[in-house]
């Protein structure tokens, strides 16, 4: 599975690296750090999944989210947050799922296995 990862600070992008690297069925093939980096890697890295922190600068998530779906071939979204209401409100802008930011990290691992899983039956 190809892995954008769209997170604005530096030590969470090298943390999130480290933990992703680790998987031997996930490949992480650019990691931007503002929405307008991100939509430009999108057709170069051509994601299976977009890794995206709701706190990343520039567009608004539901703006940012609408650019992504338009995207072809469309990648999954999931948004990482720190409130449960932020997700709530980004799955309903059009992300696939989301996970709260301080969950265990094997969530994270879990919820990207699930989105590979799904997108293989559909």
């Amino acid at each position: 599975m190809r892995v954008l990862m769209a997170v604005p600070l530096q030590g969470m992008r090298t943390a999130l690296g480290l933990l992703l690297s680790q998987e031997p069925d996930i490949r992480l093939v650019g990691a931007p750090g503002n929405s307008h980096e991100l939509l430009g890697s999108l057709e170069a890295d051509r994601p299976d999944v977009v890794l995206l922190d709701c706190d990343l600068p520039g567009l608004p998530t539901a703006d940012l989210l609408a650019q992504i779906n338009a995207h072809d071939p469309k990648p999954q979204v999931l948004v990482l947050c720190s409130r449960t209401e932020r997700g709530q409100a980004a799955v309903a802008a059009g992300a696939r799922t989301f996970v709260d930011m301080t969950s265990h990290p094997r969530r994270l691992l879990t919820a990207l296995h699930v989105l590979q899983l799904e997108s293989e039956y559909e």
